[in-house]
């Protein structure tokens, strides 16, 4: 089977790499986590040897002939951290191959067709929902300082903590559902929140969240409820600062088990609101080398594979009866503790 397939010139693992390096990142805008951790290229899978920092260091004036002011290099904890790939696959069996050279009366060129037209758009497929694994692990990573990894087989999952100061993801005394007024209990976390991490560009929360607020937000002359475009108007003013409030409601498909059950899950989670920076960044994700990709890149040069990018390559089992079709990427969303402000609500 991994003979047949082989033979195609676009169904080689190279051409589907590539295929799946030309999938988009953010999925046509609709993936945010490329915003708020944008891409950053690494050489190691091991944490303590990518620096990420928000270490911005002044100058001084000396005296003339004298020396002048050294800068230290400075990093960040070092956190005994691993990336650990993120991979998905789709296999084609002996029955399926069986079932498309039937309707192909054997004629072994119209089943490659039919395969040919079918495989790319599959591997796309994998390339989409490897970047919605990032998707996913760069808000959990924002919202509670953690990434959680999930067994494919068993199903289970296990938790990895950034040690983010539990200072800046905090849990509200009093929900603000209860509170004597959201919005002041709004402002005053913003008004820390920009001392913490420098600016406030916004806040990103899902809608019951920011209904909460404006319930209690200041009325208008006329006795009015202010609309969010008024209240944010009013939030602008107070702080004398730009500033804007971003619904997050984007649902995405997790496995709930190691089987093939999915269940429709919200990124961003209900009752959290996080503060958005100046410039947008909490933190990178980090692409590192995929070996793969780099075998790829040496048998092909004129490829132009992304060492750091999405790899497909093919595991043949059973004899070749059976072929799992693989996508891998090396990746992992990394935060930047001085620009985290969250807070749980709720």
């Amino acid at each position: 089977m991994l003979d047949l397939l082989t033979a195609s010139a676009n169904l080689t693992e190279g051409a589907l790499t590539v295929s799946a390096q030309a999938v988009s990142p953010n999925d046509n805008g609709q993936l945010l986590y490329d915003v708020f951790f944008p891409r950053q290229d690494v050489n190691s899978i091991k944490l303590d040897e990518i620096v990420i920092g928000n270490h911005r260091p002044v100058s001084s004036r000396r005296e003339w002939n004298g020396p002048g002011r050294l800068i230290t290099q400075k990093t960040p904890e070092r956190r005994s951290i691993e990336m650990i790939p993120v991979e998905d696959y789709f296999a084609v069996d002996e029955r399926e191959m069986q079932l498309l050279s039937a309707g192909a009366d054997g004629e072994e060129g119209v089943m490659m067709r039919r395969l040919g037209f079918d495989i790319p758009s599959r591997v796309d497929g994998l390339a989409e929902a490897n970047f919605r694994r990032l998707e996913v692990d760069a808000f959990r990573v924002w919202q509670r300082g953690e990434i959680v990894q999930d067994d494919p087989q068993t199903g289970r999952t296990f938790a990895t903590s950034f040690l983010i100061d539990p200072a800046r993801i905090q849990t509200a005394a009093t929900t603000w559902a209860t509170a004597a007024n959201a919005y002041q209990e709004f402002m005053a976390w913003v008004r820390a929140g920009r001392t913490a991490i420098g600016s406030a560009a916004g806040v990103m929360l899902r809608e019951t969240e920011l209904d909460v607020i404006l319930a209690d937000a200041p009325t208008l002359l006329n006795g009015y409820r202010p609309t969010t475009r008024e209240v944010t108007q009013r939030v602008q003013d107070e702080l004398g600062t730009a500033f804007r409030f971003v619904i997050n409601e984007a649902t995405v498909d997790v496995y709930v088990d190691g089987g093939t059950t999915t269940t429709p899950t919200k990124v961003f989670e209900a009752g959290r609101l996080a503060l958005i920076p100046n410039g947008t960044a909490v933190g990178a994700t980090a692409f590192a080398p995929v070996r793969r990709a780099r075998q790829i890149a040496q048998a092909v040069p004129e490829a132009r594979v992304d060492v750091r990018g999405q790899a497909v390559y093919y595991s043949p089992s059973n004899d070749g009866k059976h072929l799992n079709v693989n996508c891998q990427v090396n990746a992992m969303p990394i935060p930047i503790e001085s620009r985290i402000w969250v807070i749980d609500v709720d």
